[in-house]
């Protein structure tokens, strides 16, 4: 129930009509009774304005931020090491001195719902097709869950390259990044972060023939079961949908905003009690 003390938390995008975020989050607020609701704001010019002008509002708390508008990290006052890596944010918490500083937690969502089907982190070789926020995110999460090598592929060579010298400032001597070509083939985990899937007739991201049993390949476009993941699933790899990005972030991005933390099986327990297919 929305009251004259609700707390409110926009997401910002275009389009908003598939997203599935709010939908999540106010059944956990609903379900924990935090006075609390996100709200859908589409937004589909001067969004910079539009920003401003909404986090301005005494009881907006925070904000969620999707496509295409994560890069836009320079509206919040400060930023972590991971939106620096990535550049790119997609949360964003009013402090309380009222400055905005923005995180990415699409990576560490992504690592969690891995985490949790078993992949092994440790020295495992990744290739991520598609360079933006969302997957620069994830292939930082990944050298921080111990991998040992990611390699970037993606048609903008100088942004590829970009994110490469990026990760590997961000690893260190824990992982080595390097822009590589698309080809899946000898690879322990196999990322799409494209937008290709995300409509009906899309080509696939890479040549699927190239991947073999054993391998798991993931998608970051929401959806339980993409084209690719059809594909990749017929020649027996191991996989994981979109929605799992966004079930690992519940928890991270509620304890951000101030609301308590949650199990992942529980974040699962309240996506089946949506009616989806989790």
């Amino acid at each position: 129930m929305i009251r004259g003390t609700t707390k409110l938390i926009p997401m910002f995008g275009t389009p908003l009509a598939g997203v599935r975020a709010p939908t999540l989050f106010n059944a956990y607020f609903e379900k924990i009774n935090a006075d609390a609701i996100l709200i859908p704001m589409e937004v589909q010019s001067n969004y910079p304005a539009a920003f401003r002008e909404v986090l301005k509002v005494s009881n907006v708390v925070g904000a969620l931020v999707t496509f295409p508008y994560k890069r836009n990290i320079d509206l919040a006052d400060a930023v972590s090491p991971a939106s620096e890596v990535a550049q790119a944010c997609n949360v964003i918490v009013k402090r309380p001195d009222g400055t905005l500083y923005g995180d990415i937690f699409d990576g560490v969502g992504f690592a969690m719902g891995l985490r949790r089907a078993g992949f092994n982190f440790e020295n495992a070789r990744c290739l991520l097709v598609g360079c933006g926020g969302a997957g620069a995110a994830v292939a930082a999460a990944l050298i921080s869950f111990g991998v040992s090598f990611v390699g970037v592929s993606g048609r903008n060579v100088k942004e590829a390259q970009s994110l490469t010298n990026r990760l590997n400032k961000y690893a260190g001597n824990r992982a080595q990044a390097a822009f590589v070509s698309g080809d899946p083939e000898g690879y322990n985990l196999v990322v799409n972060a494209t937008p290709l899937g995300m409509k009906d007739g899309d080509p696939l991201p890479f040549d699927i023939t190239r991947v073999c049993p054993g391998m798991t390949v993931a998608d970051l476009v929401m959806g339980q079961e993409t084209a690719l993941l059809r594909a990749a699933a017929a020649r027996g790899c191991k996989t994981q949908p979109g929605t799992r990005m966004l079930f690992g972030q519940l928890s991270p991005v509620s304890e951000f905003w101030g609301y308590p933390p949650v199990g992942f099986d529980e974040v699962i327990g309240l996506a089946k009690s949506l009616g989806w297919n989790a």
